[in-house]
């Protein structure tokens, strides 16, 4: 996923690829795939700081929010703090007000 793949012990700072603009992913365009990804899950991470509400269409296998953000963090190294569980009658006092 890094851009320049003779550059030896590149890191996070290094650039990256650019992302994968829509079509599906092939072995060939896997780091512009992966790149598109991990914008996402920061997309995601983003919504959930700055507290987004309302309804979310997906699909796909059913993961729960939480699970998949436990993932993002340990893949991340992050180790600050994480998420607490709400009770649902909160949330819809939250989601009416």
């Amino acid at each position: 996923m890094y851009a320049a793949h003779d550059t030896i012990g590149a890191d996070e700072s290094a650039d990256l690829l650019p992302a994968l603009a829509g079509g599906e992913a092939t072995m060939a365009t896997y780091g512009e795939a992966k790149v598109a990804c991990e914008h996402a899950v920061v997309e995601g991470v983003d919504c959930v700081e700055v507290s987004a509400q309302g309804t979310f269409n997906v699909c796909g296998p059913v993961t729960r929010f939480a699970d998949h953000l436990d993932v993002a963090r340990r893949v991340a190294a992050h180790s600050g703090p994480g998420l607490s569980p709400q009770d649902e009658r909160h949330l819809i006092a939250v989601d009416r007000s």
